[in-house]
């Protein structure tokens, strides 16, 4: 069974999202709360999307595509998840910051999810 795009679903999806991050900061007025309420969502919609997308495959045997580039297993999993947590974490408590009122958190967001696909 070929599992190639399954292994690279996470990250496909965290990148779609992160798209839509920054053409929203384009699109709509940046300093609204519409603006700011519709990319916290948007960000934590990516995020629980990206979890569920997660595979279990690699867990008890590992597996391998790619020649050995890309390599799921029960420690990729676990990372996977230690980050995805990590940024949903610091999503909330971003949107809760007094610091960051006023400012448009659309382009914060979606550098937040490129962070998290990087890892």
């Amino acid at each position: 069974m070929n599992y190639s795009l399954r292994l690279i679903a996470p990250t496909l999806i965290l990148s779609a999202f992160d798209f839509v991050l920054f053409a929203l900061d384009t699109v709509k007025n940046r300093k609204s709360a519409s603006s700011r309420t519709t990319a916290f969502w948007m960000t934590l919609i990516g995020l629980v999307i990206a979890a569920v997308a997660v595979p279990c495959a690699g867990i008890s045997m590992p597996i391998f595509f790619g020649k050995g580039m890309l390599i799921s297993d029960g420690l990729s999993f676990v990372l996977t998840w230690i980050a995805l947590l990590t940024t949903f974490i610091v999503v909330l408590l971003s949107e809760f910051d007094r610091s960051f009122e006023g400012l448009s958190l659309s382009v914060y967001y979606g550098l937040l999810l490129l962070a998290a696909t990087g890892l």
